[in-house]
């Protein structure tokens, strides 16, 4: 069964570096600060990686092992997709690789088996919806996935930005105009999940045609202590830390992220729990 966050003792980073700074203006003062406050919670540790979003091409750990899915996105160019799977295998040279198309933001899931996916996970790997969800299945040992409509604007069809879950019954998703859609799908398959709506506010910027993550406040990221949830300088930073703070007893703890969201992705996608 897979681990949750919550379930996981480690938070991995990308350890800076001046092509990354180049490539990501402001990754590395950020990053840093970043770690500085989330050591006083958890374990950290960084890795020379060539790429910062560590979520999408990590393995992602079960009970008993790590599943290494393909990692191979059409909205990234093969030699970047290479240079990922390049250093993964050097890194776990006897994990072997899932055939199926994922990349780790595309999941997010409970300790309950419930997963959630988008349509864009069907496109990638370009089988039926039938067989592709009884693969994934077998290989995560979720019991139930929930297949939410690929919002075309958002290139990567990732979830980690569209909604997550705080507890195993407890799911929060973004307050914008598809959260009425979201939440009557979710109820018709789930009804006995509580789902909480998240201020956010969407910024118009786009880098290499992926969307801002900037104002998205449900790509926080979860440790065993503690709750990580950006801040971006806008009115809305306060409002939702409070809103945090009333429906957890772990430490919220926000986090500037300000220019790195604005390449594509916070502190979830920045970050991988082991």
């Amino acid at each position: 069964m897979l681990k949750t966050d919550a379930e996981c003792y480690k938070l991995l980073f990308c350890r800076p570096n001046k092509y990354i700074e180049n490539y990501y203006p402001g990754y590395t003062q950020e990053i840093n600060k970043f770690i500085q406050v989330a050591q006083n919670y958890v374990q950290v540790d960084t890795l020379p990686m060539w790429d910062i979003w560590m979520r999408d091409f990590m393995p992602i750990p079960t009970s008993n092992q790590l599943i290494l899915f393909t990692y191979s996105p059409d909205y990234q160019n093969k030699n970047d997709t290479q240079k990922s799977q390049e250093y993964i295998h050097k890194q776990y040279p006897h994990l072997k690789i899932n055939l199926i198309k994922l990349d780790g933001g595309h999941l997010v899931f409970n300790e309950k088996g419930i997963g959630f996916l988008t349509d864009y996970v069907i496109k990638l790997n370009q089988i039926s919806k039938e067989v592709l969800e009884n693969k994934i299945k077998k290989a995560t040992g979720l019991k139930k996935i929930i297949w939410l409509p690929w919002d075309k604007n958002d290139i990567t069809g990732h979830t980690d930005g569209l909604l997550q879950f705080l507890t195993p019954d407890l799911l929060l998703i973004n307050n914008d105009s598809d959260f009425k859609m979201h939440c009557q799908l979710i109820k018709k398959e789930c009804p006995n999940i509580e789902v909480l709506p998240i201020p956010c506010q969407y910024d118009d910027h786009k880098c290499k045609n992926f969307p801002s993550c900037r104002g998205i406040y449900t790509n926080f990221v979860q440790t065993q202590k503690a709750i990580f949830i950006p801040a971006y300088n806008i009115d809305l930073d306060d409002k939702v830390l409070k809103l945090f703070q009333s429906i957890t007893d772990k430490s919220v703890i926000p986090v500037k992220i300000e220019q790195t969201s604005k390449n594509g992705g916070a502190l979830h996608c920045l970050t991988r729990n082991m």
